[in-house]
């Protein structure tokens, strides 16, 4: 049995699973997106897409977290790098600037 969720359920779900905190509002609104473009009959599973992506200040942060050393001079090359080794979701809505990473 299946039930189409709204944009605003997908939102909601993250609060009664208590992950809240997770991501902000518009990470979480471009991950709904990404996740009904590229396949919108897929299972909603919170705790899977909490495990699956991290949402980081840019891509420097991202690639260093991952143990690369780009300065903060270094966006776009630490972009190329990322972009070779996962899903990179970069069109978060300002103020946030924010990116969206898929785990490695």
């Amino acid at each position: 049995m299946y039930k189409n969720i709204t944009q605003s359920d997908f939102i909601d779900s993250f609060i009664r699973a208590g992950r809240k905190d997770q991501f902000s509002h518009s990470a979480l609104v471009a991950l709904f997106n990404f996740m009904e473009e590229s396949d919108p009959h897929q299972e909603l599973d919170v705790i899977a897409i909490c495990c699956d992506w991290t949402e980081y200040s840019g891509c420097v942060e991202a690639a260093n977290d991952s143990g690369q050393k780009f300065t903060e001079e270094q966006e776009q090359e630490a972009f190329d790098w990322l972009s070779e080794r996962c899903c990179i979701i970069s069109d978060l809505p300002r103020p946030e600037c924010r990116i969206l990473v898929s785990a490695f």
